[in-house]
């Protein structure tokens, strides 16, 4: 009697071990389906110029690249020099939010449109 209690004992900690992950897979697996579903209407590369300030000297946004949750934003100085940056972005409505290097952050009126993306008044086309 003693051995089959111990049997037991192991075989339903052996279960309760190896189902102890199982519904934290299922989730996972249902957060990347509707993903896939969705879509991200920003995921891409997209061309166009917006002016901006950077530390208060202008500059001109000439591309931007998102995917699902990075952003690199290339942008020209005065005609000078051209860099790119990466940060996040953020979306809340009809606001995008972007940071560039945790320190810059640029607040936008967007909308996508088929191949369009409008940042306030400025449009940029996906590459």
């Amino acid at each position: 009697m003693k051995k089959q209690l111990i049997i037991l004992g192991i075989v339903a900690l052996l279960v309760c071990v190896g189902l102890s992950g199982c519904n934290e897979q299922t989730e996972n697996t249902e957060n990347i389906q509707d993903n896939s579903i969705k879509g991200n209407p920003l995921e891409g590369t997209w061309v166009g110029k917006k002016a901006a300030t950077l530390n208060s000297l202008p500059i001109t946004i000439i591309e931007l690249t998102f995917t699902a949750n990075s952003v690199y934003m290339t942008f020209n100085y005065s005609g000078l020099s051209t860099m790119t940056f990466s940060g996040t972005y953020e979306t809340q409505g009809n606001k995008l939010l972007l940071t560039i290097q945790t320190v810059i952050s640029y607040s936008f009126t967007y909308s996508v449109s088929g191949n369009r993306l409008t940042l306030d008044t400025s449009v940029f086309i996906k590459q």
